[in-house]
């Protein structure tokens, strides 16, 4: 009896000490795991929403793309003009519209569906959250709407909706700075101007027009409880599809205010039966086929909003659809009707023996200001926006019109050759073939001659690529590659790089510069302004597609000034010039030669290795085209 009583409190003193050994390493593993989700969160949480998001101006309504005039492009002096089809709306609606606007039957229809301790909270609503958190960890429903107005606004300017636990608590972060610098009105203007409504409209002051033909002050407590039903889910709530779903969502709504004290039983019951009228027409406009220079221009000032600014492309996006600016573009509408009714015709364009037409595309450039007047990025009739433009987007290797560039030009600015220079046009060099046993000579040139003494005019004028080659070791490859990246602004062609496989690749190397066979290669666009050095008596001009981007207020967001940059002399730009007349006169371009040879005509052809890509770049004394 006595040795019974002394062993069960040890056994029991033993699972005492087991349990809170247990409880000790879990309590500690929580200890570590909220540890490591704190320093985990520290750095992928950032605590400042960028200011740029913040600042990026509200939708304003379609934005106008102007053109000039001019009597003189040099000096800009000319008449500004709206350029026809340069309305970008892109099927997308935007009137902005202040909080002193909004009807208080709207605001009240808005926070009693989407957030109705709005008024009280900071930017989060602690039991809504919880409620959500609770939701999405056991599985109650597939919806977890724990957001607030302040988060979803936060979810419309950073773009961000993916449904993870890292972008709820940034959404939260963000959230609470956004409360502590605006006030709940501005929150709810800004919430109330970007939500989408569906049929391309962005903020209740484009529904309100598009839906009932009315301003946001007109509206009647019906259309305002139909209004709020929408955000939820646009495409589903679209009153002019299901127009059905909209009624049933308002009368949600109207039911939510009436139980939250906005609406006396009267007003609800008056709201319920009054049916959903929409004005005639109140659907999506089609949205017209810009052409590519609009294309263009588009893409040109979203990069650059980007880059100033430091918005999201979508942000951008929005900012050219919808935000009311006034886009000054380059271009000549007349150059680009007659690159646009050429291009259309497919009878100019040759059919290849697999029964497939010939690809592309053609960019003109001013020489002297570097103004892009026009450009076309693919065959046949524009049936689409933002399409790939083999002019402006693709990128292909320059094949020998890359040579008076990369070469030839820097070559005679460094006094390594003249115009009557001769070289020796045999191979560089010979290596064994890839099956074995024959010996190869590089490089080959395009009629497989070699001549010999050769000077250079007779080989830029027949694109002799040894004679390229030998002038290049000359010049040097890093020397050639900077004039072509640094100073005629080839941003595309690859210094160094390592892919994933572990191969580097580079264009600083003999194939590249000599014979313009690049990993990847330049745009039409870079490489036809890397000329404007050549036409332009040495200067190299940074081609641009529009002057300024002005805001609906006249602030100029963004202007493109005349950018010159020193290339080369202008006594070697005019050597360059007249080596390159030879090759229209007597050489591989004969066939560029314009009324007869009354017209001077200066430019240098193409051709890659596979025949895929022909190139012609050149120039007049007062156009200069590329074609690709």
């Amino acid at each position: 009896m006595y040795k019974q009583s002394l062993r069960k409190p040890r056994r029991g003193a033993w699972l005492l000490r087991a349990a809170l050994y247990v409880m000790t390493l879990a309590f500690a593993a929580v200890c570590v795991g909220v540890v490591l989700v704190a320093v985990y969160l520290a750095g992928a949480i950032r605590p400042h929403m960028d200011q740029a998001l913040l600042t990026a101006p509200t939708p304003a309504g379609a934005s106008h793309i102007y053109y000039y005039d001019f009597e003189d492009r040099s000096t800009r002096t000319g008449q500004r003009l709206e350029l026809p089809n340069g309305t970008l709306d892109g099927g997308v609606h935007a009137v902005s519209v202040r909080y002193a606007e909004l009807p208080e039957e709207l605001i009240n229809a808005f926070v009693a569906i989407e957030d109705k301790r709005f008024w009280e909270h900071h930017g989060v609503d602690a039991k809504r959250t919880l409620g959500a958190a609770l939701n999405y960890a056991l599985g109650f429903t597939g919806r977890f709407g724990g957001s607030t107005i302040t988060q979803q606004l936060v979810k419309n300017l950073t773009g961000h909706n993916e449904v993870s636990a890292q972008r709820t608590l940034q959404e939260i972060c963000y959230a609470n700075e956004l409360e502590n610098k605006w006030t709940k009105q501005q929150i709810l203007e800004r919430y109330l101007n970007v939500i989408n409504l569906s049929q391309g409209c962005y903020g209740v002051g484009a529904a309100a027009d598009r839906f009932f033909g009315k301003s946001v002050s007109e509206l009647t407590l019906s259309e305002c409880a139909a209004l709020a039903g929408i955000t939820q889910n646009p495409s589903y709530y679209d009153p002019v599809r299901f127009p059905e779903h909209t009624v049933s969502r308002r009368n949600v709504i109207l039911a939510q205010m009436l139980e939250q004290g906005y609406l006396t039983q009267e007003a609800y019951a008056a709201a319920v039966e009054q049916p959903l009228t929409l004005k005639s027409g109140a659907g999506k406009p089609k949205t017209p086929v810009y052409s590519w220079y609009v294309d263009m221009v588009v893409e040109d000032v979203i990069r650059d909003l980007c880059a100033t600014y430091g918005y999201s492309r979508r942000t951008a996006n929005e900012m050219i659809w919808s935000g009311g600016l006034s886009i000054e573009a380059a271009i000549d509408p007349a150059v680009q009707a007659t690159l646009e009714r050429y291009y259309a015709d497919l009878s100019h364009f040759p059919v290849h023996h697999n029964g497939q037409r010939a690809q592309s595309a053609m960019i003109v450039i001013h020489p002297g200001t570097g103004d892009v007047l026009g450009v076309v990025g693919a065959i046949g009739e524009k049936t689409g926006n933002r399409l790939q433009s083999y002019a402006t987007d693709t990128l292909r290797p320059a094949a020998s019109a890359i040579k008076p560039l990369s070469v030839y030009a820097p070559a005679l600015q460094r006094g390594l050759i003249t115009w009557g220079s001769v070289l020796d046009d045999v191979p560089v060099r010979f290596h064994t073939g890839a099956s074995g046993g024959q010996t190869v000579a590089w490089p080959k040139n395009a009629n497989r001659v070699y001549r010999g003494l050769t000077d250079v005019r007779y080989a830029v004028a027949h694109s002799v690529n040894t004679v390229a080659v030998r002038v290049l070791e000359r010049l040097g490859e890093q020397t050639s590659f900077d004039f072509l990246h640094d100073t005629l602004g080839m941003s595309h062609l690859i210094d160094s790089r390592t892919l994933a496989d572990g191969r580097r690749i580079s264009d600083c190397g003999e194939a590249a510069l000599a014979l313009g066979q690049m990993n990847y290669g330049v745009t039409l666009r870079e490489l036809t302004a890397g000329y404007t050095a050549l036409a332009g008596g040495g200067v190299y001009v940074e081609p641009r597609s529009y002057f300024r981007v002005l805001a609906p207020d006249g602030e100029v967001l963004l202007e493109r000034p005349l950018a010159p940059r020193f290339a080369i002399s202008e006594q070697n730009a005019c050597i360059m010039t007249k080596l390159l007349q030879c090759v229209v006169e007597q050489g591989t371009a004969k066939g560029a030669r314009l009324l007869g040879g009354r017209v001077e005509v200066a430019g240098k052809t193409g051709t890659s290795n596979d025949d895929c890509d022909r190139y012609f770049i050149g120039y007049t004394p007062e156009l200069l085209a590329g074609v690709w």
